[in-house]
């Protein structure tokens, strides 16, 4: 039986993964907390080097899942867990007699300034991060594809776009504009505030990105190679919100907020996934509308 490890387990993403590898000996892995029913639960924080070897030596992975990372305005904090604990993943992957594939999942965030006429973004469209958190993830990828290239470990790097689904946080214009959307329905006032609503962006659900995942690391040759992992459809931030609204069952006056209209550098930006079709046959099942629904009857 394979054996998986799976860290960031806990995470948005790593819910919605768990239930997909059914009938393989899992091993889940979080900073901390109680862990997911059915897979064993072994806490470890990976931005401690001996800490991420015990937990890869007490795994014996086949195969490793990486959804662990920090998506958050502290600098420091993304680049210790993004590159400081993939580092110390892989470099702990790599030490083992038979080092296990690795499945890095990173994000769009690493394209960052993506000029006009690049999108749909295709993988060789060149990086510009603009944020620490995209800047981390970029380092990260070559971290982790140097090591491929040196023949220590096994590693393919998938990039989704902007996830949504049930279960995201809150920071995100869909999990913000649903919660504001669901105070309305509960008799708040029938206002939402938003920021720029004209940028186009790339909804891809995350029930669907977790069946990339498992389809790239079931493939033969995605190793060496990052994969972009996307609906393809662009959808303005102001078609979101009306879409939000309808998902909700409300009705609202967009009030424009300061806090929320920072400069946007990039007004359209989709994914290509050509690449992913080819080699897997992934296609996103799941409409943003179908993700809505979903989001506003599980909230």
């Amino acid at each position: 039986m394979e054996r998986v490890l799976v860290t960031g387990a806990c995470s948005f993403t790593g819910r919605h993964l768990l239930p997909l590898l059914a009938g393989r000996a899992v091993v889940a892995s979080d900073v901390a907390g109680a862990g997911p029913p059915d897979a064993e639960y072994r806490p470890a924080d990976l931005t401690d080097r001996a800490r991420a070897r015990e937990l890869v030596e007490a795994a014996r992975p086949d195969l490793v899942f990486h959804l662990a990372g920090a998506g958050t305005p502290d600098a420091d904090r993304c680049y210790a867990v993004n590159l400081g604990g993939t580092r110390n993943l892989l470099e702990a992957c790599a030490a083992r007699t038979t080092p296990p594939r690795v499945l890095v999942v990173s994000g769009a965030a690493v394209y960052g300034l993506t000029r006009p006429g690049e999108s749909p973004v295709r993988e060789e469209t060149p990086l510009r991060p603009t944020t620490a958190y995209g800047a981390s993830k970029a380092a990260a990828e070559l971290l982790a594809l140097a090591l491929h290239r040196r023949g220590l470990v096994r590693v393919a790097v998938a990039r989704p776009f902007n996830l949504v689904g049930p279960g995201l946080r809150a920071g995100f214009a869909p999990s913000d504009f649903m919660a504001q959307a669901l105070a309305i329905r509960a008799g708040g006032p029938p206002e939402i505030r938003v920021g720029n609503l004209e940028p186009r962006r790339d909804f891809v659900d995350a029930r669907d990105a977790v069946r990339a995942y498992v389809a790239l690391a079931s493939a033969d040759a995605p190793w060496g190679e990052a994969w972009n992992v996307a609906s393809g459809r662009p959808v303005a931030i102001g078609d979101l919100l009306e879409r939000v609204l309808r998902a909700a069952g409300v009705e609202a006056r967009a009030v424009p907020d300061p806090a929320r209209l920072g400069r946007v550098e990039v007004m359209d930006q989709v994914g290509d996934t050509a690449r992913l079709e080819r080699l897997t046959g992934w296609r996103p099942l799941l409409s943003l509308d179908d993700s809505l629904r979903d989001m506003a009857a599980s909230a």
